[in-house]
């Protein structure tokens, strides 16, 4: 981030579409996680690294996102509903939930 006229601005990488499509799949769980303030970082091309229980997480199909999902108290409904955070990055949810 950098200020600018007394302004916050974050600066956003972009993210080549193919990446993106990848990581359509894991939408679900990088919602949950932003819900849940669990921080967490994208493995290119796709996955995610989290901690949870003071333990690395290392996330790299979809079988052991539902399991991390699952552990952490999601539901089914929650899968398959949109709050809003479809496409959304970690720090622009944050973004929008400081304002």
């Amino acid at each position: 981030t950098i200020k600018y006229k007394e302004k916050e601005i974050i600066i956003l990488k972009q993210i080549p579409r193919r990446v993106r499509e990848l990581r359509k799949d894991y939408h679900f769980l990088t919602n949950y996680l932003n819900k849940k303030n669990i921080p967490f970082r994208w493995i290119t091309p796709k996955g995610i690294l989290t901690t949870w229980n003071e333990k690395k997480i290392k996330i790299d199909d979809l079988s052991k996102a539902q399991e991390l999902f699952e552990q952490l108290g999601g539901s089914e409904e929650e899968i398959n509903s949109t709050d809003g955070l479809e496409g959304s990055s970690q720090e622009e949810f944050q973004q929008r939930t400081k304002n």
